[in-house]
């Protein structure tokens, strides 16, 4: 199973929370047609990729849980 991959540079390396809104919001309910308890990978584009779960939405945003963090080396 391919898990669903969205570049996010506002993930705060303290949080064990984040949320999408505006057009990633839309992308992941719309077109994804992802649901609660789905898993999705979030990068940063710095060298972080995040393994977050869907907890819920609203009209606003998607809330994750961050549930996994790995830091891959990019090579020069």
């Amino acid at each position: 199973m391919t898990v669903a991959r969205i570049y996010h540079p506002k993930v705060e390396e303290a949080d064990d929370r984040c949320e999408l809104t505006g057009e990633d919001r839309q992308y992941v309910l719309s077109v994804l047609r992802m649901k609660k308890g789905e898993k999705l990978l979030l990068f940063d584009g710095k060298g972080c990729e995040y393994e977050t779960v869907i907890l819920g939405h609203d009209p606003e945003c998607v809330s994750l849980e961050i549930i996994g963090k790995e830091v891959k080396h990019r090579e020069a």
